[in-house]
């Protein structure tokens, strides 16, 4: 087995996604996952291909490699970019490129571009966002709830103080009952504002 055919072997069993272009968008080399994926052809009917012309199953992707041949001189284009795929009947794809540049004497300035599946790491990222914005805005219903009846007995703790007549046990009382809910209402107020935080409610005031 020749070399140039060992290295498509090996790409062909990677997980990843594989492809070499030309300055002008010609592809001189690409792995199997990655023409199924673009065109849902063998690799050896797209070599040769203009990238953009091979694309056949997402506006996605055709979008995602204009913007790559576009910048293939200017070197403009950022080294890791994070491809949504969306596909028919299919659960969506997020691809993460990662782009280089390298020289090649047969075929002078080419870019290479690797790319790994990190769909498992978005969606559990999204979850966990979720599940974390459901539990702020848990706390700040809950809040709410909680100051209905402590304002109230902050409220009746007042009115006790304020009575004539009343012993100094009971003013003593009352005083402790006031400054142990304004306390808690403060704490309360504190929890309340960061779980509004939490769940993008209002912004921190610096």
């Amino acid at each position: 087995m020749s070399d140039s055919l060992l290295l498509d072997s090996i790409l062909d069993k990677s997980a990843s996604f594989f492809c070499v272009l030309e300055s002008n968008g010609k592809i001189v080399s690409i792995n199997t996952r990655l023409a199924r994926l673009i065109g849902n052809k063998s690799r050896e009917a797209l070599v040769g291909l203009m990238i953009t012309d091979g694309v056949e199953i997402t506006v996605e992707l055709k979008s995602f490699f204009n913007t790559v041949v576009s910048a293939i001189n200017d070197s403009s284009i950022s080294e890791r970019i994070i491809q949504p795929v969306h596909r028919a009947s299919e659960k969506p794809l997020w691809i993460q490129f990662d782009i280089s540049r390298i020289h090649s004497a047969n075929y002078g300035l080419c870019t290479f571009l690797s790319g790994s599946d990190i769909s498992d790491e978005i969606l559990a990222r999204r979850e966990a966002e979720q599940k974390a914005h459901e539990r702020s805005s848990f706390l700040v219903r809950m809040g709410h709830e909680l100051r209905t009846p402590l304002n109230t007995v902050l409220g009746y703790a007042q009115l006790l103080q304020g009575l004539e007549g009343l012993s100094p046990v009971a003013k003593e009382y009352a005083a402790t009952i006031l400054s142990n809910e304004n306390s808690l209402m403060h704490l309360l107020n504190d929890v309340l504002e960061f779980s509004k935080f939490e769940a993008g409610q209002t912004t921190p005031i610096m």
